[in-house]
């Protein structure tokens, strides 16, 4: 017992102890989350006229417009894929959940789809929600320009 109010008078003394005070360092975190932003499969608005894809993995987004969109195939009733037809281009969309997402896309509400990367986004937490795994786009191949300044030279005979 005397060993506790000792204790307790030294937490209570006024006497000024030359030591420095420090204080003891919180454990830093293991995992930084700060920066890195929740993932969300799809962003939706009123009277959009066109939609983003991201593709993150490949670093590419693509900019349709709904007058372009011609055919929506959504895999029933497993919903794990979806492809567009546009004018130009077949995008084909790969995860689970994506019903909502192709609702949006007839309703001409959907703004932009993004598919997830774990370098980028926090994994979602809910996994009743839209989860977009892969996007592929198909393109036409446009025509390659030939570089210029490097022509063939021709070599004259007799010199």
């Amino acid at each position: 017992m005397a060993d506790d109010d000792d204790e307790i008078d030294e937490l209570w003394s006024t006497t000024v102890s030359k030591e420095p005070i420090t204080r003891k360092k919180s454990p830093a975190l293991v995992v930084h989350h700060k920066d890195t932003p929740h993932y969300s499969a799809f962003e939706t608005k009123d009277k959009t006229i066109g939609f983003a894809v991201r593709c993150v993995n490949t670093r590419v987004h693509y900019t349709f417009f709904y007058h372009h969109l011609l055919t929506l195939a959504l895999n029933s009733p497993d919903d794990d894929f979806f492809t567009l037809i546009t004018s130009n281009a077949v995008i084909q969309v790969y995860g689970r959940n994506l019903q909502p997402i192709a609702s949006a896309f007839g309703l001409h509400t959907c703004h932009s789809i993004t598919e997830f990367s774990p370098e980028v986004f926090l994994p979602p937490s809910d996994d009743s929600q839209p989860f977009i795994e892969k996007i592929e786009v198909m393109l036409p191949t446009p025509p390659k320009k030939q570089e210029r300044g490097g022509g063939v030279t021709r070599k004259r005979e007799g010199t």
